[in-house]
């Protein structure tokens, strides 16, 4: 009897241990197939813009990807795709509403073409310093500017920023309206910015930026205007000795991203995104500050003038290309929009 017991005991113990290990094989392999499950469903996020790496925009969108994927525990893969791998502006915001690309932030000028409510923060000459520009879109943003972009596949998430921009010139400097008349000065493609230049005396000559450099050095162009690290960055100094601080435009850049992409996350990530992006709206902004004010002391050793505009000789510039953008926009959107949105500037 106890032979028998000895051989049964035996006999159970390698059974119970061939189980043991098949379930710890079976575990393993769940486990294995939840990882790759993972792996899987994890979502490849495309962020594309049009600048450098050296920009304030791309530094921001840099940050996001590592809040994004660290608090989404991977379930989203942010790749970044600047100096327009994807395209222009125009086509990454095409690019959004098909999906193809997920986030973006572009120059306000060309949001215009894909709509109207922003034609707002072209109005030249509106804010007299970045802390008041800040104020008054970050209140009036999600009624006044994103209020219609899901009729068009986009949703709005933020307002950055490029810092005012500035006229550079090889001639001479822009000290009065009497310096701009004839002046073949480079704009973006953007047709109230044109108007603008048109009604303060130039020859406003829009341009993609990748002709913007040859241009100026073959003379085919006497003028571009943009923030002033624009400048430094692209060394602009080499073919303009003079830079105007006309600052005569906030240059806001909406923070931008797929509808179609955004309504088929879960809240949760929903949320991280939201979240990552206003967080990083003040740093972006803070760069672009910082950026400014070392290219205002960096040109004078590249041999670049810098002319600070008498008050009224800027106000001169102000109010002849202010008024006709201003009456463009009241035909588009009405008074109503239009007065409310020039008190808010004001306050």
């Amino acid at each position: 009897m106890m032979n028998r017991t000895w051989r049964s005991d035996r006999a159970i113990t390698p059974r119970s241990s061939r189980l043991t290990t098949l379930l710890a094989a079976i575990a393993v392999g769940i486990s294995g197939l939840i990882g790759l499950h993972d792996r899987a469903v994890a979502e490849t996020v495309r962020i594309a813009h049009a600048d450098s790496t050296e920009h304030p925009k791309h530094l921001a969108f840099v940050r996001i990807a590592e809040l994004v994927k660290e608090r989404s525990g991977g379930r989203l893969d942010v790749q970044i795709f600047p100096s327009g791998q994807l395209g222009d502006e125009r086509e990454i915001i095409e690019g959004l509403q098909q999906n193809t690309i997920q986030m973006t932030s572009v120059s306000n000028g060309v949001v215009t073409a894909f709509d109207k409510d922003f034609m707002l923060l072209d109005i030249p000459f509106l804010f007299e310093d970045e802390a008041a520009a800040r104020r008054a879109i970050d209140r009036a943003a999600e009624a006044t500017l994103f209020k219609n972009l899901d009729k068009i596949g986009l949703v709005g998430l933020a307002v950055w920023e490029q810092g005012f921009r500035d006229v550079s010139s090889s001639k001479k400097p822009v000290t009065g309206i009497n310096d701009l008349k004839g002046l073949k000065l480079r704009t973006m493609e953007a047709p109230l910015h044109v108007e603008a230049w048109r009604a303060a005396g130039a020859n406003p000559t829009p341009m993609s930026w990748g002709q913007v450099y040859p241009s100026l050095q073959q003379g085919v162009i006497d003028a571009q205007e943009n923030p002033l690290y624009v400048v430094t960055q692209e060394r602009l100094y080499d073919v303009q000795k003079y830079v105007s601080l006309t600052r005569h435009i906030y240059d806001a850049m909406p923070v931008l991203v797929s509808k179609k992409w955004f309504d088929a996350l879960p809240p949760d990530l929903q949320k991280i995104v939201v979240d990552a992006i206003h967080e990083v709206t003040p740093y972006e902004r803070q760069l672009a500050s910082k950026l400014v004010s070392e290219a205002e002391r960096e040109l004078p050793s590249k041999g670049v003038t810098i002319v600070t505009l008498e008050p009224a000789k800027r106000a001169e510039i102000a109010a002849a290309a202010q008024r006709p953008v201003v009456e463009r926009i009241r035909q588009a959107l009405g008074d109503k929009v239009v007065d409310a949105w020039l008190a808010a500037a004001k306050q």
